[in-house]
């Protein structure tokens, strides 16, 4: 019997992607290497709770940089625009449904910071995520490890917590973000007037 694929799923705003992302999908990637698992990036389309703003060719053009600056170690790296193309807004159940179901030989593994697990079971169809998912946790510093969902596991990262917000309110102000995003992102800012 052949053994299941397993992809690791990477899902976020990405709105823009920065050294904090950079550092959790390298560790994401490593964690793959260790496994021979495959890694989606999958950029989020439009929420009830967050509209993400730009054009979803820049949104693509932005993760492709994002995935430039990563050592993929031979790890397969995709990029997936499944909840971008959609015309509808999305959620972690639905995609999480859609992946399982066109890809039913394959094991998804999500990953999700310690703060998305704290409000899991609030979401569309949380308790089912929470109880069911294969998870990577990534956790903050003041994260309770016994409050893990039954198939999750942790992923320390070290990273600077650089969130996009503060990027998107730097490149309004005009400065400068090359120190805040990976190389190849902060040349496709640098060259665009996106926020």
């Amino acid at each position: 019997m052949k053994k299941a694929k397993k992809i690791i799923v990477y899902g976020g705003a990405f709105n823009p992607p920065t050294k904090a992302h950079h550092a959790i999908l390298q560790a994401i990637v490593d964690e793959a290497k260790k496994n021979d698992n495959q890694v989606w990036l999958v950029p989020s389309g439009d929420r009830p709770d967050k509209s993400i703003g730009i054009d979803v060719n820049m949104r693509l053009k932005l993760c492709e940089a994002l995935m430039k600056s990563i050592d993929n170690q031979g790890v397969n790296l995709e990029l997936v625009d499944y909840e971008l193309r959609t015309n509808i807004e999305t959620n972690t159940l639905e995609s999480s449904l859609y992946f399982e179901k066109k890809y039913p030989n394959c094991t998804f593994i999500w990953v999700f910071g310690s703060d998305s697990i704290k409000t899991m079971r609030t979401w569309p169809g949380g308790e089912q995520l929470f109880s069911s998912l294969h998870m990577l946790v990534i956790p903050r510093p003041d994260f309770d490890v016994t409050s893990l969902p039954p198939k999750a596991k942790i992923l320390t990262v070290n990273a600077l917590p650089t969130s996009s917000t503060e990027v998107r309110e730097k490149l309004k102000n005009g400065h400068s973000v090359d120190h805040l995003t990976p190389e190849h992102v902060a040349r496709l800012l640098g060259s665009s007037s996106l926020y």
